[in-house]
Order: structure tokens, then sequence, then C-alpha cells
């Protein structure tokens, strides 16, 4: 069976400064390492 991680940056993965923390970093590099291929995050669309 495969796991789906879902999830978005605005807010959960990003600091208000708009980079993502050290524990961040660190969990995602683990999911990386366990299997997790092409964890590639969607940005929410500006609004013209």
């Amino acid at each position: 069976m495969s796991t789906l991680y879902v999830s978005d940056l605005d807010g959960t993965l990003l600091l208000r400064s708009e980079h993502t923390s050290e524990y961040t970093n660190r969990t995602l590099n683990e999911l990386i390492e366990n299997g997790l291929t092409n964890p590639t995050p969607q940005p929410t669309p500006v609004a013209n």
C-alpha cells in the first residue's frame, strides 16, 4: 500500500519569511530518504 502526503506551502511549510524551517527541511529529507518520490508542492496562483 502507498501513502500520499499532501500539503501546501503558504502557512503550512513556509514561514512568514517565505522560507522553510530546519525542522521542515529535515522532515522532507527524511521522507525522501524513506521513499517519497518527487515531493513537488504547487504554489497558489497569483490573482490578476
